[in-house]
This record gives structure tokens, C-alpha cells and sequence, in this order.
């Protein structure tokens, strides 16, 4: 009866009266702390509680054993080791206590249905962060669980099915269709979307970024070994998805989430994620390969996974060359872009802002990367032509990986079209006349930057050459740099390159071409060029399969002078149409998600490797070069 006293007293906030310490010859204790202040369980449901004894400095004092009491055990149990159990739905206090000391945690127990996951995301397999998240969703394709310690000033229940609802109609569909499905591993039918405060802990206090959520890997893999894989202590052994919940009040890190924001945010997040799910369950549990995509396009085809649902909630299609015009055409086509296709828009402007020394296939997964592996994609997609779905599905289900998997399901050289494409980047809707392997048909870029950009312009960085002024670039394997200039009526330029403080000797070779023409030569045979009157863009292209290799190059020119105007006919923005509050073209905000996935993805790399027999194979691109690495020149007429 004296240690029930105790307790009340202690909750009522008479510390004095308990004061006493019954084992004044062992250790002083000053407190006892228990890890959870408040705790929601299911009818049946249990979780345990542990309590630490801390001294007068706050140190751990070992060796001095809690007592538990509940003081409502019609609702909640619990055990002298801490496991409290639900009983009946309402509320009771839990009071660990020792050598009169004691702390107290709230426990409310519903007849929801409440599960426990693992939200960490710092590690795969070790030390679970874990977290109760009651059920508030669900579809056919989905169960949504809401974590009960998120911030006040959530979805509502209608709210949550709207997006249940959204994910069966509209991403599962589309993204599936063009993937495949994920092994249902939990065999419940459903992914598990889980809204969780653990996402908003990611981005740092007071900032500009945001990180919408993420899939980790780990959750494949069963926590016991089952004698194909390795067991995964943290794996909550679902098809799962973790998402940004709505924080009004800035209760998180101060960093405000309103509800809309989340939900227009999020809603891409879940198409990408989608992909990374449907990637790595079909190459562990289909497949049965331990190959795992190189991030490059593994990164590319979640990118793909945004602008086909962009296509799925707009009513549109690839190959429509969109305009500004055709997107601003109905409210139903300017959410879909806002929601599903401008963070793509986002990504590819910060490697068109500096694009010699960036790459679709380096393996440092920066926006640049991952901007241009989607452009890339997309343009290797439309000039192949043909069945979109069957190219995406093939990519995703293979045994191979990288530029190697890109060559056998396009069967093209890889470093061809990428030097086509870099082409591709600058000629797309310049002039008539331009050949069809150097237009982008799903996009016009150049219509459309104006508008979601400042200043209002198509962002591709382009270089003046100066006569007789040596001109020495970097460029990285797969990528180029794009130098102007113009030649006089009735002039001749001439145009020379080679490596760094190379003097290219001899007569040029000339070259005529009309507006809208490319030439393209290697090394060797573009060496010396010699060009009539009119405009034109040098585009030196390093061919290299090295994700991370770099060259340089050397251009010196000789009878030209300074073009005039834009290196393309000027579009002149009207009234901005698209609604970027919260998804505009922010790099701060773009590249915080990406170096905290990227980070994410390193660490499935790292610690599920030693779990897959062989381990996960390292990223390697082609085992050799069938070529050595080289230069090649365009050269294309603008005017």
C-alpha cells in the first residue's frame, strides 16, 4: 500500500514525500526514466517499456531493480519486465519506480488497428527505431498507416482513403503496367504506405529542402535467414513505403508541412519509390539475380515512373511534344504537371546549366545525373520508337546492369546515341529541317522553361568562341560542352580542335550545311574544319563508358566574329501559368532529397550485400571498352 501511495503522490507532484531512498547503503538514485512517455496500443497489442536509474549527474546506476504497476488494469497489464498489454480501450498509467523514485508513462488503448514498424532509416538491419501507427486507409492496392506520434493537423480519415483511392487509379496502374508487379511478400495484396514524423526528422531544422519519403530495401528481407537470404533484424518484411506527414504548426525541426503541400509532394514521391520497390523485388525474387541496377538508372527509370504518371493524371502521352500551350490547356493537365513533372523539369535544368562537366551515367546520383538519365531515357525511349511499356519492363527485369543492360534492351551503342542526344539537347526545336535522331518529340523544353524558370529562358549553357582565342574545356564521359560562333557574309571559319596545347597543322576540311544541318566526325576526321557564312554551335562530345572519366580539349577559331541574338528564335513568355508553391524548381529542396536517397541507397548497397549468396555484384557499366575512349565533334547550323 505504501509503494501505491508512492505512485499517486509522484503523479500529483509531491516529490518530497517520497524522498526517502530505502537502500541508503547502496547507490543514490535520483530518478528513474522510463523510454516512452505515451504509448498507443490495440485492444491485445503489446509493447515493452524500458526504464532506465539514473544517479545524481544523470549517470546510469546499475544493479537496482524497477518495479511496474499500471493503475488502471482494466485497460492496460503490465509485467515486472516492462511488457504492457491492451486490455479494453480507454487510458491508464504505467508507473515504473525504484528505491522511491518513479516515472510514468500514458498509455490509450483503441480498437484500431495498430502495428509496429521500423522507421530507421541511418541503418538497415541494426539497433530498430520503433514506432506504433494505427491504420486509417484502405484499398485493393493499398493500407495506409498514420504513425501515432505525428504532429496534430493531419489527414483526415476521408482525406487518407482519397489517397488510398489515388494510388489504386491512377500510380499502381500506370507504373505496374509499364515495371511489373512486386512480389507480394507479405502476402497481404496491398503496398503499406506509411505516413511517419521519422520522414520529417531527415531535413534538417529551419530549412528551405524537404525530403518526401523514401523505400529502403531491408524490408524484403526476412528477419530470420531462410536459407536463400540472409535475415534482416529491421526489416519489417512488407512492401512498404515512408512518407512526409503533414506538420501545420512546424512541430517537427520547425519546418512547416501543411497538408497540401504533403499531398502534392508526395503523390510523385510515391510513383518513384514504386520503382525502386518494383526494381529490387524483381531482381532478388523474380529474377533471382544479385545484380543490382546502377544508381544512374536505376535513379532514371523512378524518374520515368513520375513523368508516366504525369501522363496517367494529365490524359496525355510521350511523343506529343508539350508545350506550354497544350499543358496550360485544362486544370486537370497544370496539377498533373506541378504534381508528377516538374521536379523532372528541376533535375535536367541543373545539368542544362552546366553540362560539360556533369553526366547521365555518373555514379555520384546528384541532380545533374539523375536530371539527365531521365532526358536520356526519354529520348532513348522516342527515337526507338515502338512500345514504350515492353522497353521499360525489359530494363527493370534483367539480370545485367547499366550500359550494359541500356545496350541490350535498346540494341544500340550506348555512347552513339548519347552523343546524339547531347546533340538532341541543344537542336530540339531550333529551326526546320533539324534530322529526327536530334529532336526530343515528348517535350519542347524550350517553350516551357520560360515559364518555370527565372530568368525567363531555356537554361542550356552556352559558350561564345572568340577568334584566335584558345578555348580549353572539360567534359565528362557521355556529356559535352556546346561552344557558338558566326562567320561573316562571304567569310570562312576555321575551326580547330584537339587536345590541351595540341596546334592542328594542315588544311581544314570543309564543311557545308544548310540551317538545321549536323555534321559529325571523330576526333581525327574533325580535327580541322573549315565553315561558310552563317551561325553555328561547336558540341565536343567525350565517347568514354567510364561512368566518372574526363577529358580535355583544346578549340581554337579563326575567321569568325561574335553571333548575334540567341543561339535559338526567342520565346517570349506570357502570363506564368503553373502553381509552384512548394514545387517549383528549388535546387536546395531538389538535391537535399537526393543526397538523403542517395545516402539511403549507398547504405542498401553496403549492408544487404553479405545477405544475398555472392553478395550484390559491384556497379560496373561494361567489362571493357570494345572501343578506346575518344573525342567526337558536331558541329550544327543555326543560322
Amino acid at each position: 500500500m505504501r509503494r501505491h501511495l508512492c505512485s499517486v503522490l509522484l503523479l500529483a507532484g509531491a516529490v518530497a514525500a517520497c524522498d526517502k531512498n530505502p537502500t541508503s547503503s547502496g547507490p543514490r538514485v535520483a530518478a528513474v526514466a522510463l523510454s516512452q512517455k505515451a504509448v498507443t496500443l490495440a485492444v491485445g497489442q503489446e509493447v515493452t517499456l524500458t526504464a532506465s536509474v539514473r544517479g545524481p549527474n544523470q549517470e546510469n546506476v546499475p544493479g537496482v531493480a524497477v518495479q511496474w504497476e499500471s493503475l488502471n488494469s482494466a485497460v492496460a497489464t503490465v509485467t515486472q519486465a516492462g511488457v504492457v498489454r491492451g486490455v479494453a480501450p480507454g487510458t491508464a498509467q504505467i508507473v515504473a519506480s525504484a528505491s522511491g523514485r518513479a516515472d510514468t508513462a500514458t498509455v490509450t488503448v483503441t480498437n484500431d488497428v495498430i502495428r509496429t514498424f521500423n522507421v530507421r532509416s541511418d541503418s538497415a538491419c541494426a539497433s530498430p527505431i520503433l514506432k506504433n501507427a494505427r491504420l486509417v486507409a484502405s484499398s485493393q492496392r493499398a493500407l495506409i498507416f498514420e504513425d501515432v506520434t505525428n504532429p496534430s493537423g493531419g489527414f483526415t480519415a476521408a482525406e487518407y482513403q482519397e489517397i488510398a483511392t489515388s494510388f489504386d487509379n491512377l500510380i499502381w496502374p500506370v507504373v505496374t503496367q509499364n515495371f511489373g508487379e512486386p512480389l507480394d511478400n507479405d502476402g497481404n495484396g496491398r503496398v503499406i504506405i506509411l505516413y511517419t514524423r521519422a520522414v520529417n526528422e531527415l531535413t534538417p531544422p529551419n530549412s528551405n529542402s524537404v525530403f518526401g519519403g523514401f523505400f529502403f530495401g531491408r524490408d524484403l528481407f526476412p528477419k530470420v535467414a531462410n536459407g536463400r537470404l540472409g535475415g534482416c533484424a529491421g526489416s519489417n518484411e512488407a512492401e512498404i513505403f515512408y512518407l512526409l506527414a503533414p506538420d501545420p504548426t512546424g512541430e517537427v525541426n520547425n519546418n512547416k508541412r501543411s497538408k497540401e503541400a504533403v499531398r502534392r509532394s508526395t503523390q510523385g514521391t510515391v510513383a518513384h519509390e514504386l520503382q525502386h520497390l518494383i526494381n529490387s523485388s524483381r531482381r532478388l525474387f523474380v529474377q533471382m539475380t544479385n545484380s543490382r541496377e546502377e544508381t544512374w538508372l536505376n535513379e532514371g527509370l523512378s524518374h520515368i515512373a513520375e513523368e508516366l504518371v504525369f501522363h496517367g493524371a494529365a490524359g496525355t502521352a510521350p511523343r506529343m511534344d508539350l508545350d506550354v500551350d497544350e499543358i496550360r490547356a485544362s486544370a486537370q493537365r497544370r496539377d498533373a504537371f506541378n504534381s508528377f513533372a516538374i521536379s523532372n523539369f528541376g533535375r535536367f535544368r541543373t545539368y542544362l546549366e552546366d553540362p560539360a562537366p556533369q553526366s547521365p551515367i555518373q555514379t555520384d546520383d546528384d541532380l545533374p545525373t539523375r536530371g539527365s538519365a531521365w532526358n536520356f531515357l526519354r529520348y532513348s525511349a522516342d527515337r526507338k520508337g515502338g512500345n514504350d511499356r515492353d522497353l521499360w519492363f525489359r530494363l527493370v527485369n534483367s539480370t545485367t546492369a547499366g550500359l550494359a543492360n541500356y545496350e541490350a534492351v535498346f540494341g544500340v551503342d550506348a555512347v552513339e546515341w548519347l552523343r546524339d542526344w547531347t546533340v538532341a539537347v541543344y537542336a530540339d526545336n531550333t529551326a526546320t529541317g533539324v534530322d529526327g535522331r536530334f529532336t526530343m518529340p515528348s517535350w519542347n523544353f524550350r517553350s516551357i522553361y520560360p515559364l518555370i524558370t527565372s530568368p525567363a529562358r531555356y537554361p542550356l549553357k552556352v559558350d561564345t568562341l572568340v577568334a584566335a582565342t584558345p578555348r580549353t574545356v572539360a567534359v565528362s564521359a557521355g556529356s559535352a560542352a556546346y561552344l557558338r560562333f558566326a562567320v561573316p557574309a562571304g567569310g570562312t571559319g576555321d575551326i580547330r580542335t584537339g587536345l590541351v596545347n595540341t596546334t592542328v597543322a594542315g588544311a581544314c576540311t570543309p564543311v557545308t550545311l544548310e540551317v538545321g544541318g549536323v555534321f559529325q566526325g571523330t576526333a581525327a576526321s574533325a580535327q580541322a574544319l573549315c565553315v561558310g557564312e552563317g551561325e553555328y554551335t561547336l558540341i565536343p562530345f567525350f565517347g568514354s563508358r567510364a561512368n566518372n572519366a574526363t577529358t580535355q580539349m583544346t578549340v581554337v577559331a579563326t575567321g569568325i566574329t561574335v553571333p548575334v541574338g540567341p543561339p535559338s528564335p526567342s520565346l517570349s513568355p506570357s502570363v506564368p501559368l503553373f502553381n509552384r508553391t512548394g514545387t517549383g524548381l528549388n535546387e536546395e529542396l531538389l538535391q537535399s532529397a537526393a543526397g538523403i536517397e542517395a545516402r539511403l541507397r549507398a547504405r542498401e548497397r553496403r549492408e544487404l550485400a553479405p545477405l544475398i549468396p555472392g553478395g550484390m555484384r559491384a556497379n560496373a557499366s561494361v567489362a571493357a571498352d570494345p572501343a578506346a575512349p575518344e573525342v567526337r565533334i558536331s558541329l550544327m547550323r543555326t543560322k
